[in-house]
């Protein structure tokens, strides 16, 4: 399986890294000021461009990959 760190963005680190730490998405989205919807939808974008069905398992992916620690 190919890597796929070249293609996460800086963001998608930061959201997928404070997600796995336990945070609570409403606080996350405050912090990096977005919008609920607006969320909602990068979250929705980030599990089907790393093809998979839901948050955990991205947060599993990033892990995996050595994304995140």
């Amino acid at each position: 399986m190919k890597s796929i760190e070249i293609s996460v963005t800086q963001e998608e680190k930061t959201i997928v890294s404070r997600l796995a730490n336990g945070e609570k998405a409403d606080n996350i989205r405050k912090d990096l000021k977005i919008a609920q919807g607006t969320f909602a939808m990068q979250l929705l974008a980030m599990r089907s461009k790393y093809n998979v069905k839901n948050t955990t398992q991205l947060v599993a992916l990033f892990i995996r990959e050595n994304i995140i620690k």
